[in-house]
């Protein structure tokens, strides 16, 4: 009998020995990334490549695009690309048009940070949705069909979407991209739009401030439209004039 119960104790610590074992190399499996080179039909295994050392090199990548060689920081103002774009659109030929082919990635997702399905639209077939690195996106039919109502502003990184339930005209977009675990993507403050997304204006009072490079939260008071929140990656900042001339610091 106490044979047979030493047994059984040994089966039950082999069992749990087995199950760490397992549990720890899922554990270290669950950081390393699989690179795959696709050639034709034939799929080759490149090397494994922990998370962190990706991050880092994606990192190290957007920075090296968005500065001058052999510096490591921008020396950019702030809203330098607001300022450009509306150089831009003084010069003489800025009114040719351009024509642009998609060269890819195409099989790379992306995602949405903010998301509106519009109250004025009895079958909610109306959305708009704003896309990490693309802007704003309306669809009528369910997302079946998407136009972009963003092309023409230099700040694509939409990361929140808040509409006004006094005035459903009205839509705040915040830009920059600082969410943990995910590429920081510089943006430029607040934009508003009076006419349901087909136009949209720079708040002045987040223009030209290091507190709303990154937008992560906006929340509008449900019976006036010029009250607004904005959680940013430094504090919370709040305006009662719909941002045209202040926003205020409410927690930092």
């Amino acid at each position: 009998m106490k044979r047979t119960k030493i047994i059984l104790l040994g089966g039950v610590v082999s069992l749990i020995i087995v199950f760490v074992f397992l549990l720890i190399k899922k554990d270290k499996n669950d950081n390393i990334i699989r690179y795959i080179k696709i050639n034709g039909t034939n799929e080759t295994e490149i090397k494994l490549i922990p998370k962190e050392a990706r991050i880092l090199e994606l990192e190290k990548f957007f920075t090296g695009i968005k500065v001058p060689f052999g510096e490591t920081v921008s020396k950019e103002p702030i809203n330098n690309l607001m300022r450009e774009y509306h150089k831009l659109k003084k010069l003489k030929n800025a009114s040719e048009t351009v024509e642009w082919i998609t060269r890819g990635p195409s099989n790379v997702g992306g995602r949405s940070r903010g998301l509106i399905i519009d109250p004025d639209d009895p079958e909610y077939n109306t959305w708009y949705v704003g896309s990490a690195t693309g802007g704003v996106w309306k669809t009528t039919d369910r997302g079946k069909t998407w136009v972009c109502l963003t092309n023409e502003l230099p700040y694509q990184a939409t990361t929140t979407l808040a509409m006004a339930m006094s005035n459903t005209n009205i839509i705040y977009m915040g830009t920059g991209e600082s969410f943990p675990g995910s590429m920081q993507t510089t943006g430029g403050g607040i934009f508003k739009s009076t006419d349901k997304g087909n136009t949209w204006n720079q708040l002045e009072a987040t223009s030209s401030s290091e507190d709303f490079r990154y937008i992560n939260r906006i929340i509008v008071d449900p019976d006036d439209e010029d009250i607004v929140l904005a959680i940013t990656q430094t504090g919370i900042f709040k305006t009662t004039d719909g941002g045209t001339k202040s926003m205020r610091v409410q927690m930092q």
